[in-house]
């Protein structure tokens, strides 16, 4: 977990046991259709959840092979992040564009978050988030 944090800066060596977890892309893919796996942590087998950390480390060159933010689940948080990460992206990497958001649950697969979605979800978020009644709000 946290690849960022645990490979040295010339990109190539993994830190603190991070090497010694690697798996094959096979395994990583039927772990998680099975959706069984061996928890470390607890020292027992674990079914049908999905796996808490499954990233794939790999090497890009500028915004060729970017197709799409991921969010884990549809939780508000992981949509906000999602949403976030995108418009970082676009701020540092303007060739990537637009990038679309999916979203990602073991029972229904990928779906496209659109953007009305996405507007909907700030909207729901700040109404939410607003000042209580009486209090100075925003200018």
């Amino acid at each position: 977990a946290k690849s960022h944090f645990n490979i040295h800066a010339d990109g190539k060596t993994l830190l603190n046991g991070r090497g010694e977890a690697l798996v094959p892309l096979e395994e990583l893919m039927e772990t998680n259709l099975s959706q069984s796996y061996w928890h470390i942590g607890r020292g027992c087998m674990l079914s049908d959840e999905p796996l808490p950390f499954n990233e794939v480390l790999t090497f890009v060159h500028g915004v060729t092979g970017l197709v799409g933010i991921f969010a884990r689940s549809a939780s508000v948080m992981h949509l906000l992040w999602a949403m976030g990460m995108r418009a970082l992206l676009s701020r540092a990497l303007p060739a990537v564009g637009e990038l679309p958001v999916f979203v990602h649950e073991p029972a229904s697969g990928f779906r496209s978050f659109g953007l009305a979605a996405q507007r909907l979800l700030v909207s729901e978020f700040l109404m939410s988030a607003a000042a209580p009644s009486g209090s100075a709000g925003l200018p």
